[in-house]
């Protein structure tokens, strides 16, 4: 809040001066810079709603974009810090508007599994159109559907996830994928 009454306090000693000549050109240029100002901060302001939460510094995270900062040391710099302050939210601007991350994985699951409540934003999806890949997994999927399109095709799925695997096969099948990795390099 400092830096915003500090910028508040700079600006205005610079429009002070260009105001006092009294010429048209000067109070139209002082209501381009205010409009400029006011959508800047409107642009990096937080929504009402999730002003709770801890979020990502905007500029930090872009610096780190830019100078094509590996992911995991982002991540360590950034994210985790604010994952332990806040057990698991946070949200952040970047890549596609304010959104809220889970990462706890109790909170997770309660998410996922009450579609109801939570219901699945298909926005990102609407704005890529006729995305190849959009055309491919679709729109009604378990992963994007809601309700009772999501419920029935859970129960489907269910039972794949319920089963053990056979342990002594899928070691078999894991060496002998690794044997002929080795063998192609």
């Amino acid at each position: 809040m400092d830096h915003l009454i500090q910028a508040y306090n700079s600006s205005t000693q610079v429009l002070i001066p260009v105001l006092q000549k009294r010429s048209k050109a000067s109070y139209i240029t002082a209501a381009i810079a205010l409009i400029i100002a006011q959508r800047l901060y409107s642009y990096f302001r937080v929504p009402k709603h999730l002003r709770g939460f801890p979020k990502l510094p905007y500029f930090g995270i872009a610096k780190s974009l830019l100078t094509k900062e590996l992911p995991r040391e982002r991540v360590k710099k950034y994210v985790l810090p604010i994952i332990d302050e806040r057990d698991g939210f946070y949200i952040s601007k970047i890549p596609f508007g304010w959104t809220l991350y889970v990462t706890n994985p109790v909170a997770a699951k309660q998410l996922l599994l009450k579609s109801s409540g939570f219901p699945k934003n298909h926005g990102l999806i609407d704005n890529m159109g006729k995305n190849p890949l959009i055309e491919f997994i679709g729109k009604d999927n378990v992963a994007l559907s809601n309700g009772d399109t999501w419920k029935r095709q859970r129960k489907v799925m269910n039972p794949a996830f319920h089963h053990s695997l056979p342990i002594k096969t899928m070691s078999k099948v894991v060496f002998s994928l690794i044997s002929a990795i080795e063998q192609a390099n």
